[in-house]
């Protein structure tokens, strides 16, 4: 078992800029034994790896942590990626402009993780475990998640806004994140 106190002794000396050979030394100074310095940094990198794109802030107490993107900043994507789909709306059909817009969030969800929203405001989404996105994933949140998620005074979108990890019900729904891949 990876004892957490290597972990954090890790990721805050990574954090300070010391080097990975350097903290192993620091680490065998002070007794700890070679194979548990060496699980630490496999489940740190592990961590990381799942996440390659991602923006990590650095905190006091847990350095390397996962920047979510909040409320507002989904708001904006969101409010980005409607208007082209309210004008087709407006102009043809309006049947015609939603059903495009949620065949154009499903594909670009499960093909580039984004929307040209999300990706104007640098955000993406993941899965809670790695971050490659499953069709029953993106189907999930796009078309059942965000049905439920509105359908009581979208109260399921505003549950970003407090949450601990920025997720609304449809993220929960879908056991997806939305991270922030820029800085």
């Amino acid at each position: 078992m990876v004892n957490q106190e290597v972990i954090d002794f890790i990721k805050k000396s990574k954090v300070a800029g010391y080097s990975d050979e350097q903290i192993k030394s620091a680490l065998m100074a002070n007794s700890w034994q070679e194979i548990d310095i060496d699980e630490a940094f496999k489940s740190i990198n592990i961590t990381q790896t799942n996440y390659p794109n991602a923006i990590y802030e650095n905190t006091q107490d847990q350095p390397l942590i996962l920047r979510y993107a909040g409320f507002w900043i989904r708001f904006l994507a969101g409010f980005i990626d409607t208007l082209p789909f309210l004008i087709i709306a407006l102009v043809f059909n309006r049947s015609l402009g939603e059903f495009s817009y949620i065949i154009y969030v499903i594909l670009m969800t499960k093909i580039y993780q984004a929307t040209l929203g999300k990706m104007a405001m640098g955000i993406k989404v993941v899965s809670e475990n790695s971050e490659n996105l499953t069709w029953g994933q993106v189907i999930l949140r796009e078309i059942v998640g965000k049905f439920v998620s509105g359908i009581i005074f979208n109260i399921g979108f505003i549950m970003v806004g407090f949450t601990e990890r920025k997720q609304g019900l449809h993220d929960k729904i879908a056991k997806t994140l939305v991270i922030s891949t820029r800085s």
